[in-house]
C-alpha cells in the first residue's frame, strides 16, 4: 500500500472511532452517573422525578459509599427521629415502587428512606457487596441514623421482604417488617431459619390470596416466637397491600396506615 493509501485508511478508522464514541455518549441517560470504580456520583447527576415517571419531586437523593468502590442510590422523604428504610421488590424501577407510600409517610412525620439494592437503579456494587444483603441494608440504616433517626425500622416488599426477614437484624435495624416476602430467596436464610432467630420486634404481612403455601410456611415459622403475623383479607402483593397501586397520589390502604402506626410504636417503645 502507498504512503497516501496508508494515510487515507488511518483517517477513515479515526473518523469511525470518533463517530462510535459519540453515539455511545448520546445513548446514556442524562441523569445517569458515569460508571467509576472509585468516585461516588454527585446527587446533582441524578433526577428522581425523571427516573420515577414524574414521582418523587420532594425526595432528597444521596449515594452511599460502600468503601470498596461500590455505592447505593437512595432517596429520602420527611423528617423526624423515627425512620423507615424501605427495600423494594424486583423490577427495573427499583426504589421507585415505594415512592408513593414514602411521600405519604414523610408527610406524617416519618423519615422515609428508599434504597436501591445491588443490581437495581443507580447502585453500583462490587461482587463482595452484592453478595452481602446485610451490608447493603446496613448502609441505608446507618444513613437514616446519620440523618437524625434514633429508631430505624426496615420494611421490605416481596424480594425486599425476604431480605429484611433474613438479614435485617444483622443490618442494625431496631425492628423489621416483611410484606409478601418469599419464603426462600438467594443470599438469605429461608423463612423457617430466619424467623426463629429474630430478636427485635418484627411483623410478617401477607394477603390471603397471595401464595398460600408460602404464607403457611411463614406462619408455621412464626409460631412460638414474638414475631407478629398480619393476615390481610383479599388479594395484593407487596406495594399493593399498602397502597392502591397508583404511581402518583396513591390511596393508602388500611394495612398501609396500620404499618405506619406500628412503625411509630417501635419508637415509643424504646
Amino acid at each position: 500500500m502507498t504512503i497516501l493509501g496508508r494515510w487515507t485508511a488511518a483517517l477513515v478508522m479515526l473518523l469511525l472511532a470518533t463517530a462510535c464514541g459519540g453515539a455511545a455518549d448520546d445513548d446514556r441517560e442524562a441523569d445517569d452517573p458515569a460508571p467509576s470504580p472509585t468516585a461516588v456520583p454527585s446527587p446533582a447527576a441524578y433526577s428522581l422525578p425523571g427516573r420515577c415517571t414524574g414521582q418523587g419531586g420532594t425526595g432528597e437523593v444521596a449515594f452511599l459509599p460502600g468503601g470498596d468502590g461500590s455505592w447505593l442510590s437512595t432517596a429520602s422523604f420527611g423528617e423526624g427521629d423515627t425512620a423507615a428504610v424501605f427495600v423494594h421488590q424486583t423490577g427495573i424501577t427499583g426504589l421507585c415502587g415505594w415512592v408513593p407510600y414514602a411521600e405519604w409517610a414523610g408527610r406524617q412525620g416519618i423519615r422515609a428512606v428508599l434504597v436501591d439494592v445491588c443490581g437495581f437503579g443507580r447502585s453500583q456494587c462490587s461482587d463482595v457487596l452484592a453478595d452481602d444483603p446485610a451490608a447493603q441494608m446496613a448502609l441505608a440504616v446507618d444513613h437514616a441514623r446519620q440523618q437524625g433517626a434514633t429508631t430505624v425500622v426496615l420494611v421490605g416488599a416481596s424480594m425486599g421482604g425476604a431480605l429484611v426477614a433474613g438479614a435485617g437484624e444483622q443490618a442494625g435495624a431496631d425492628a423489621l417488617v416483611d410484606i409478601s416476602g418469599p419464603t426462600d430467596w438467594e443470599g438469605v436464610p429461608s423463612v423457617e431459619r430466619a424467623v426463629p432467630a429474630i430478636t427485635v420486634p418484627a411483623r410478617l404481612v401477607f394477603a390471603r390470596a397471595d401464595g398460600p403455601e408460602h404464607w403457611r410456611r411463614a406462619r408455621a415459622a412464626a409460631r412460638g416466637t414474638d414475631v407478629e403475623f398480619v393476615d390481610v383479607p383479599g388479594a395484593g402483593h407487596g406495594y399493593t397491600i399498602v397502597t392502591d397501586g397508583s404511581l402518583v397520589d396513591a390511596t393508602i390502604t388500611g394495612p398501609g396506615k396500620d404499618l405506619l402506626a406500628w412503625v411509630r410504636q417501635q419508637s415509643a417503645a424504646r
